[in-house]
């Protein structure tokens, strides 16, 4: 088994087996005393100072290779989320908040950086004309976004931020970001934040949660896109929070316009 496989294997494995065995013996007679065993070994890993010393290793790991634990990510993360998915759905209420967002400053073009499975691209396609682009640095996410996306008409581009994107500067009159810049490690934020700005002509919109997780980490973004000649233009909770999510939605502007 190769490192990203094990590295993915120790941050998922339990998560991940524990919801297949949930499945699998669900209205069983095993269900019971499963469920009974469980609730009495909860209270160990559920502890803070157990959780407290495994934080800095279980962020190590991820922190390691994150285009590594997202490439072996592949559909497992579609599935994940289905209950987000379909018909009247959070993932419609998303996209039509995000929609408007982009059609109210007029964009006529528009990068998502780290798109996933392109859950939000199909809900904008849908609701906006302008020019939508996707990129993600994993092929197995990109994939899957191939697979969701179906009829609907993205192009998607396999890119690492961090690493450069392949477009000229100031490509595109929007880039944003929905749950991506959060799973940036720090000494890689800077540098992801920079590329964004580079390809963006007018705004930067970030949809994030600011906690610190084995895979989640918070960032200055105010001071270092003050450095990029970006200004805060908007900031509120976001309206569609989850249980248990705290997440932002901000937007940056050209501090020095440059629309000519």
């Amino acid at each position: 088994m190769r490192a990203p496989a094990v590295r993915h294997f120790l941050l998922t494995g339990v998560k991940r087996g524990r919801a297949h065995l949930t499945g699998a013996v669900r209205g069983t007679p095993l269900w019971s005393p499963l469920r009974a065993a469980y609730r009495a070994v909860s209270p160990l890993w559920r502890n803070g100072l157990v959780r407290s010393a495994l934080m800095p290793l279980r962020r190590r790991l991820y922190a390691a290779d994150p285009r590594g634990y997202w490439q072996q990510e592949g559909r497992g993360y579609m599935r994940d989320e289905a209950f987000l998915l379909g018909p009247a759905s959070l993932t419609e209420r998303q996209g039509a908040f995000l929609a408007a967002e982009i059609e109210a400053v007029g964009a006529e073009s528009v990068l998502e950086v780290g798109c996933g499975y392109g859950r939000l691209l199909k809900e904008i396609r849908q609701r906006l004309d302008a020019r939508l682009v996707g990129a993600d640095f994993s092929e197995s996410q990109l994939q899957a976004a191939r697979g969701h996306l179906g009829a609907v008409r993205v192009p998607l581009v396999l890119a690492d931020a961090t690493q450069g994107l392949p477009f000229r500067d100031a490509a595109f009159d929007v880039v944003y970001t929905q749950g991506s810049l959060m799973h940036v490690p720090p000494h890689l934020a800077r540098a992801y934040r920079s590329e964004l700005a580079r390809v963006s002509r007018r705004y930067i919109m970030h949809t994030e949660d600011a906690k610190e997780t084995e895979i989640t980490f918070a960032h200055d973004n105010e001071q270092h896109y003050r450095e990029l000649d970006r200004r805060l233009f908007k900031k509120l909770p976001y309206p569609f929070n989850l249980p248990g999510q705290s997440m932002t939605f901000e937007m940056y502007e050209q501090a020095t316009r440059c629309d000519g």
